[in-house]
């Protein structure tokens, strides 16, 4: 995903590349936002693979751990704790982050992530 493109269309190899993250549902919650999320992520993949990333809004537990998700209220506090954690962790390695995001309450903690990126949007600059 280079910011110019050669005469038909091709990335420009020697331009910068902007570093797309996508925050959505993955599959394991099957509906609209995860299939338009993945059907994303596998267009931009296409174009460029190594610019593009997701981060599951429900991130699965590794090993051991994965049998808290199966408690009712403790799978949430495990599940949202891992998702911080995640986002804290990755989202300075891009550009420019895309939160896929629904009403209600689910509005106020998905968009919520934008704040922990290192730099607001409003110093990001088109070139």
């Amino acid at each position: 995903m280079s910011g110019k493109s050669r005469p038909g269309g091709t990335p420009d190899p020697g331009a910068a590349r902007v570093r797309v993250c996508l925050v959505a549902p993955s599959l394991d919650i099957l509906g609209g936002q995860a299939v338009q999320a993945a059907r994303l992520v596998q267009g931009l993949r296409q174009v460029d693979s190594d610019a593009v990333g997701f981060l599951p809004v429900n991130p699965r537990l590794p090993g051991p751990l994965r049998l808290l998700q199966r408690v009712r209220y403790l799978r949430t506090v495990v599940t949202s704790l891992r998702y911080v954690w995640t986002l804290l962790r990755r989202l300075p390695e891009y550009d420019i982050v895309h939160v896929f995001s629904a009403s209600y309450s689910s509005f106020l903690l998905a968009p919520a992530s934008r704040s922990f990126h290192r730099r607001p949007m409003a110093d990001r600059r088109c070139r």
